[in-house]
């Protein structure tokens, strides 16, 4: 009996942990769409392939999360692990997600994917919206990206502000 309940919350468990990515998938698509309309947004509207690659990135977007190994922890975050799995999670979350901005701190150089990874970056935290964008800048500014990346993050960020995102 122990056995098939521990089956039943783990299903339980995985569908709702499924449920909530698509959540966020969902919002994450809804931004990309009220982007395509904003201003200062014409250097990804107004090229088709610019465009399709984020759009690809959103709806790829933290695939990593159904790997064994994040799902095992991020699906019961009160689950029985390990500090060590844990860490071991997170850095498979990061390692496999370049919008992550650890993944970007020896970019230089502002590519085309580098910008989009920060947008995509910037979308993802608007998805969660858990801080005021005034705390945003911030939290920019102390991180170890080249400056390249800090001022391109900042810009946008405006870019979000100034079109008045409501999410």
């Amino acid at each position: 009996m122990k056995i098939i309940k521990r089956f039943l919350l783990n299903r339980k468990l995985k569908k709702e942990y499924k449920r909530k990515i698509l959540e966020h998938k969902t919002k994450l698509i809804q931004i990309f769409r009220e982007l395509l309309q904003w201003k200062d947004c014409d250097w990804i509207t107004k090229d088709l392939d610019v465009m399709n690659n984020l759009w690809y990135r959103i709806l790829e977007h933290d695939d990593s999360l159904y790997d064994k190994i994040e799902m095992k922890i991020f699906k019961n975050p009160d689950g029985n692990y390990s500090q060590e799995e844990y860490d071991a999670a997170v850095q498979h979350h990061i390692n496999n997600n370049d919008h992550h901005w650890e993944n970007r701190v020896d970019d230089q150089i502002l590519t085309l994917q580098t910008k989009l990874a920060c947008v995509e970056n910037l979308l993802d935290w608007m998805s969660y919206k858990t801080a005021p964008y005034e705390e945003w800048f911030t939290f920019i500014e102390n991180t170890k990206l080249p400056e390249i990346q800090k001022n391109f993050m900042k810009e946008f960020m405006w870019v979000i502000i100034n079109n008045k995102m409501e999410v």
